[in-house]
């Protein structure tokens, strides 16, 4: 009918806006961490740099259990009471998530503060990463209740302030503290901690914004707790975030214990940029994940398959000119951090590959989650978990950075495939239409024309790599366009470059 279709459209038109400004966070997120990775790289040194990396990951795993699933948890309850319309039971599952994250997280520092000697001995045989635990373990309960905070605030579509938090503070605010501390004579310090200042600021920051533009602080709003499904939906969730985080952050580990820290620093910087392109799916899952839950809730399947296949189509066509780019130009990007890091070239093609299977399947881990079924995600994440220290205990030994991406590509692809599986088996629901076609034969075209073109004409300084990124994102962008827009994607387009105008005017 014309007013379903009325409805539909503007649903299309709120992860169109939603994702646009969320896009917006994201992307300046990727060209900030380039940056800060670039900074850290250039100022510090591969060593140096893979003690900074090895805390940074001990703080991520750390900061994932003491939240006890929370995040995913509060995110999905406040989404559903949003849309109930109760708001007393939407600020009980924030305040729960909230505090509980808060308190754990300065628990957990505390040990981490108290073991730090222990950790950099006994496990990694680095005494100089001792320093860098103690330091950064002041994180914790920031990092831990941010994550709560950026939940509250994506349940009730107020993208802005996610966009600044995960986008402009987090990614930019430790440039510009680095370089303060580094004028003080501090190196190696100078990294750390600028890491626990801005944690600090983002959490203050969060906080404000959503006193400012959410009814969950409000005084006159008595909360109203519904900790047993809160904990029930988030139990599984706690395992299962876990093992997701040991999963993605097992390498630097691993490679801390089997090798140098040099070696960790190399392998950590084509980690970073590995995941540029996953900004563009964050930016849609930040504002589709909430949709998720609110229209599986109302048992609206039939177009939550449609904005399914929507979504994924728009991340595949977006990242993929970045995973050309990663590709072809491996050696040379890597380059450019110094000329140490070169010979992260292959390790970089190799996590590029393992992401791009990773954006191909689109949102099926949202879709898993959001829905409520956890314990197919727990069994997801335990098996890959497993089969990704197996494999990285098997190949670092022998194969060293290369090894360890070898690891991570084939856990990454091997996950995403078979929640795409069980996404089909358990929703009826798959991501793809024939539209998606259209970007994936343009972007393999330019693959290959620049593969031989790159063979003919030798790129030999950093001006002429910039000539031929910007010349291959030039063909893709005009062959996508040429190719038409799929039905739909013309007001989306429009909703989009509404919302990016509206930023940037």
């Amino acid at each position: 009918s014309t007013r379903e279709k009325a409805v539909a459209e503007g649903e299309l038109a709120t992860v169109a806006k939603g994702a646009g400004m969320a896009l917006v966070g994201y992307i300046s997120k990727g060209i900030l961490l380039y940056l800060l990775s670039f900074i850290l790289a250039r100022f510090l040194g591969a060593e140096a740099l893979g003690l900074y990396f090895l805390g940074i990951t001990m703080v991520m795993i750390t900061s994932m259990i003491a939240r006890l699933g929370l995040g995913n948890g509060t995110l999905r309850y406040v989404a559903l009471y949003r849309g109930e319309g109760d708001l007393s039971r939407a600020k009980g599952s924030f305040l729960v998530g909230a505090l509980f994250s808060f308190t754990f997280g300065l628990i957990f520092g505390l040990g981490l503060f108290l073991t730090a000697e222990f950790w950099a001995v006994s496990i990694f045989h680095k005494p100089d990463l001792a320093q860098v635990i103690r330091l950064i373990s002041w994180s914790l309960p920031f990092v831990s209740v941010s994550v709560i905070l950026v939940a509250g605030l994506q349940a009730f579509y107020k993208m802005k302030y996610h966009a600044c938090i995960k986008g402009f503070i987090e990614p930019g605010l430790p440039i510009i503290i680095f370089f303060i501390f580094y004028f003080f004579g501090f190196r190696l310090g100078a990294a750390v901690i600028s890491y626990v200042l801005t944690s600090v600021i983002a959490c203050v920051y969060g906080v404000m914004a959503v006193n400012r533009v959410t009814p969950l602080f409000k005084r006159s709003l008595l909360p109203k707790y519904e900790l047993k499904e809160l904990f029930t939906y988030s139990a599984p969730l706690f395992l299962m975030t876990s093992f997701w985080i040991i999963q993605t952050r097992i390498d630097i580990l691993m490679l801390g214990y089997f090798t140098g820290s040099k070696e960790v620093g190399i392998y950590g910087i084509a980690a970073q940029l590995a995941i540029l392109g996953v900004i563009i799916q964050y930016s849609f899952n930040a504002i589709f994940a909430p949709m998720i839950a609110d229209l599986y809730h109302r048992k609206e399947h039939e177009k939550l398959g449609r904005m399914f296949k929507t979504v994924t189509r728009w991340i595949i066509t977006i990242s993929l000119p970045i995973y050309l780019v990663l590709t072809l130009f491996s050696k040379e990007v890597m380059g450019i951090m110094g000329s140490e890091f070169a010979v992260g070239g292959i390790c970089l093609v190799i996590l590029a590959i393992g992401q791009a299977v990773n954006l191909g399947t689109g949102s099926v881990g949202c879709m898993l989650t959001m829905t409520g079924k956890t314990g197919i995600a727990l069994f997801n994440a335990a098996l890959v978990c497993l089969l990704n220290i197996l494999l990285n205990y098997v190949l670092i030994p022998g194969y060293g950075i290369s090894g360890a991406a070898l690891a991570t590509a084939i856990s990454l692809s091997a996950i995403n495939l078979l929640r795409l599986v069980e996404v089909y088996l358990l929703l009826g629901i798959q991501p793809y239409s024939l539209a998606v076609l259209k970007p994936v034969s343009v972007g393999v075209g330019i693959l290959l024309l620049c593969s031989f073109l790159t063979k003919m004409f030798l790129i030999g300084n950093s001006l002429q790599l910039a000539a031929a990124i910007s010349l291959m994102m030039a063909a893709y962008v005009a062959g996508v366009y040429l190719g038409g827009l799929a039905d739909g994607d013309e007001q989306v387009v429009f909703a989009i470059k509404r919302k990016l105008g509206g930023v940037v005017s």
